[in-house]
């Protein structure tokens, strides 16, 4: 494979050449690839997209060719004097430098410039492939237009003008599918925002729910224990109200001396200063204090109360003034029984069964 060296545009650049009909060729892609600093891709793109007047003032010095080497494919040559102008219309710092040395020795030569010709007798004498493929062109037949019928050139137009439609198609197609990629992604993130922002919500959802129902189960086990004892209370003073009757109702024929007084009669007068208690707890409850109220009463007046049938019971009998000594026995007895408890537990502080003492 036949390589020219391109030193002038880039040191060490080699652009692959063929010959055809006498004529020799450059390889355009890597003319452009040298120039543009471009890779075999980009460059054949650079190429398409020349325009097509441009293309068509050095079309009479292209041709294609099929370059050795495994995987190669037809490809676009051009002639030394294609290529010379070619450069002028390609971007890139290359082609810059390149445009500004073929403008520096036009001006050298319209001003006459003489060390032009020392630089033109050394060129002369310079057997490089860029010398020889110059000096070759110089012996080039001119290039001729292709001859085709209205038909063929009809045919070319119609074609070039269907490349440049579908290459802009493709182009407004790339540039849509970008922009239905960029939504589509910012809508996946938007997406995944609401969907961790629902499963949030519903966790909290959740928990708040989980809170209600425990406090409606809180609501309704105070609201229990608030009718449980009620119902408690309603059933002590049910219970009261019973004991009160059966022994109103056990001899109500039997009057108390209005001069005297017994523990009975001082604690119905006082008992509100003590909790509800059950018949038998009562029953125990008096016996215990009146055995105080008679060991008070003997203490102070050096005598036994006498006894009176009180209800069916024989019982001692106080007289009215002594009611204080009955007061503190029965404050004496229920301080033992309970052992001082603000609030006494009841069945804890008395038996349930009833006392067989029946003195009281």
């Amino acid at each position: 494979m036949s390589e020219m060296q391109f030193d002038e545009l880039l040191p060490g650049a080699k652009v692959r050449f063929t010959v055809i009909d006498e004529v020799q060729y450059l390889s355009i892609r890597d003319l452009i690839m040298i120039i543009c600093t471009q890779n075999g891709h980009d460059a054949m793109q650079t190429w398409r997209r020349l325009p097509e007047d441009r293309k068509s003032e050095v079309g009479t010095y292209c041709s294609s060719f099929t370059f050795p080497g495994r995987g190669q494919q037809k490809q676009p040559v051009i002639t030394f004097d294609g290529a010379l102008t070619l450069m002028n219309w390609l971007p890139g710092e290359n082609a810059k430098t390149w445009r500004g040395k073929t403008a520096q020795i036009l001006k050298r030569y319209f001003a006459g410039d003489p060390t032009l010709l020392d630089e033109v007798r050394a060129n002369a004498n310079k057997t490089s492939p860029i010398n020889e493929a110059a000096r070759a062109a110089l012996n080039n037949p001119p290039p001729q237009p292709a001859v085709a019928d209205d038909g063929e050139e009809q045919t070319l137009v119609k074609r070039r003008k269907l490349y440049n439609d579908l290459s802009s198609s493709l182009s407004v197609g790339v540039k849509e599918v970008k922009q239905y990629s960029t939504s589509l992604s910012t809508c996946n993130r938007h997406l995944a925002k609401h969907i961790l922002l629902h499963n949030q919500m519903c966790d909290a959802k959740e928990r708040l729910n989980g809170i209600e129902i425990k406090h409606e189960h809180e609501k309704l086990t105070i609201e229990r224990a608030k009718l449980a004892l009620l119902n408690d209370g309603r059933n002590q003073d049910l219970e009261h109200k019973r004991a009160l009757k059966a022994l109103s109702a056990a001899d109500p024929a039997i009057p108390i001396p209005p001069e005297t007084t017994t523990v009975l009669k001082v604690y119905e007068a006082t008992k509100h200063a003590y909790p509800l208690l059950r018949s038998e707890q009562r029953r125990a409850f008096l016996v215990k204090a009146g055995a105080h109220a008679a060991t008070a009463y003997v203490l102070a007046h050096g005598v036994q109360p006498p006894k009176i049938n009180e209800r069916g019971q024989d019982v001692n009998a106080f007289p009215a003034q002594a009611e204080p000594i009955v007061s503190r026995a029965l404050l004496t007895a229920y301080t033992d029984l309970t052992a001082g408890q603000s609030q006494p537990r009841i069945d804890a502080a008395f038996p349930k069964r009833a006392h067989t003492n029946p003195m009281y």
